[in-house]
């Protein structure tokens, strides 16, 4: 019935011209606000099992696409190595350059302060 009233909500929103991404985000928020709730605790269990598993599956078959894609094209297209590992580096610093100032402003506010190992954990994760 969820992945029902999901496509409907997206239909709809297609056929009013709207867009059907930003519909199913809302409709989501709206569904983890309210209805998850009104679940009894084995199916808030089996719920959540089975949507972290359909995650996992739909995010591990974007990046298998990625790669497939990006191991395919090696022959056709000229990879520029240098443009390549100029935008890891900046990448690196612009993921740690955001993620430390924020975490010591959290830190001001927060009783319970983000450590540098944590911090390390956050900036390295976001760089997969």
């Amino acid at each position: 019935a969820i992945l029902l009233a999901s496509y409907l909500t997206f239909a709809f929103s297609q056929l009013l011209g709207l867009s059907g991404i930003m519909s199913l985000f809302f409709f989501g928020i709206v569904l983890a606000q309210y209805n998850y709730y009104s679940l009894s605790e084995p199916s808030k269990v089996a719920s959540k099992v089975t949507f972290s598993t359909l995650a996992k599956m739909a995010e591990s078959c974007v990046f298998v696409y990625l790669g497939v894609v990006a191991a395919l094209s090696l022959g056709r297209f000229h990879w520029h190595l240098g443009l390549v590992f100029c935008s890891i580096v900046a990448i690196v610093f612009a993921r740690a350059a955001h993620v430390f100032p924020l975490t010591a402003l959290l830190n001001l506010s927060r009783e319970r302060k983000i450590d540098r190992n944590m911090q390390l954990v956050m900036w390295i994760s976001g760089l997969r």
